[in-house]
């Protein structure tokens, strides 16, 4: 059954396409020929784009592709018209653009990766000419994304096995067209699991195990065997949910910040030495202290005030203490939030700390002048970096 148009009078009625922007002819509208003219142009324009990658007969055996622009494997090309590709003179020529940009014809079959290039049609050809060209650019544009077009065939459940940890029914072969073929594990995922994202949100990778067995973990791989000898992995511990990194054989804790507190409520009207703030819990490295006040010491000299320094088992742990002036402010002060001076730190090596030590902290109060107010409710706070190993 043909397709309907609309009626007569509907059509004479119109003046311009409002979705393409192409005009219909007034009747009688003179000169003609310039109104038809202008009608084809807007037509060209329209059609442009839809003309990207055409291929067209140009010759007994031969073939040719329009210019247009696409995108091919993460990239953008300006792909320019080829004439003059010769083809079969019997039997089918497949016609693609690569993941270079650059237009292919070969009697083969596609390559099957289909991420990495673009259909563009199939000729078929016999007794020396071309007989149809079938557009294949239609199924490159309009298709639900599937495993097939990442060219992946291993069946839905082999993947789930591969993703939920369990090696039991899952064969070499699926693995291998999962990563990529013959290709080494690092190139098939350098060349067909790349990801890029451009988001306004989070954007997050999750492996999941569901497995309630004994033996069941989720484990990253890192692996630079050119430069390293053995990889780095990450596991997650079943007994507390921190991450554990193995690094030579050995392994670390990474369980993040490790803070610990002195709290000293009520009025500070002298100075504490060597008051304890807590035993360190784990191996790492102290990386900070923070002085805080409710309400500060208030005196006629601007430079008196209150800093505090901080020692592990004697050992002085802050090149400078952090400190807070009278000229600072009067209440609800610390030197995390800008206010006063922070601590300056010794490095790494001297700050590095272990399991069992007793870590104290000074409050040095200097009041030269005449006191209005004194310290109420001081507190330090100590920062830790984790570094256990395991």
């Amino acid at each position: 059954m043909s397709e309907w148009s609309p009626e007569d009078r509907v059509l004479l009625a119109q003046v311009e396409d409002a979705a393409t922007g192409v005009p219909y002819i007034e009747t009688g509208r003179s000169p003609y020929y310039a109104e038809f003219r202008r009608m084809v142009e807007r037509l060209a324009r329209v059609a442009e784009r839809g003309n990207d990658l055409r291929v067209y007969r140009d010759g007994l055996l031969s073939v040719g592709v329009r210019g247009g622009r696409c995108r091919v494997a993460g990239a953008c090309h300006e792909v320019a018209s080829v004439a003059g590709m010769a083809v079969v003179g019997h039997g089918l020529t497949r016609v693609w653009v690569d993941a270079s940009g650059e237009v292919r014809v070969s009697v083969d079959a596609f390559p099957e990766d289909r991420s990495a290039h673009l259909r563009l049609a199939e000729v078929f050809a016999e007794e020396g000419a071309v007989v149809s060209i079938t557009d294949l650019r239609g199924e490159t544009q309009l298709q639900s994304v599937d495993a097939s077009v990442l060219g992946l065939t291993a069946t839905v459940a082999e993947l789930d096995r591969v993703v939920a940890g369990v090696d039991a029914g899952v064969t070499s072969s699926a693995l291998g067209v999962l990563c990529g073929g013959p290709m080494s594990v690092a190139d098939a995922y350098h060349g067909h699991a790349g990801y890029q994202s451009d988001e306004d949100a989070e954007v997050s990778f999750t492996v999941r195990n569901a497995s309630s067995g004994s033996a069941a973990g989720v484990m990253l791989s890192l692996s630079l065997p050119a430069w390293l000898s053995e990889p780095t992995r990450l596991r997650v511990r079943r007994e507390g949910g921190w991450l554990e990194q193995e690094v030579g054989g050995t392994g670390y804790a990474l369980v993040g910040g490790v803070p610990l507190a002195l709290v000293l409520p009520g009025v500070l009207t002298g100075s504490v030495v060597d008051r304890l703030v807590g035993v360190v819990p784990c191996d790492g490295t102290v990386a900070g202290v923070v002085l805080s006040v409710g309400r500060h010491l208030q005196t006629s000299e601007v430079l008196d005030g209150l800093e505090v320094s901080l020692r592990v088992n004697g050992r002085l742990l802050t090149d400078t203490p952090a400190r807070l002036r009278v000229s600072d402010g009067v209440s609800n002060l610390c030197t995390d939030a800008g206010d006063g001076e922070a601590a300056l730190m010794f490095e790494d090596s001297v700050c590095a700390v272990s399991r069992g030590e007793l870590v104290t902290a000074t409050i040095t109060r200097t009041a030269s002048g005449v006191v209005s107010q004194e310290a109420e409710d001081v507190a330090v706070l100590v920062l830790m970096r984790s570094g256990r190993v395991i």
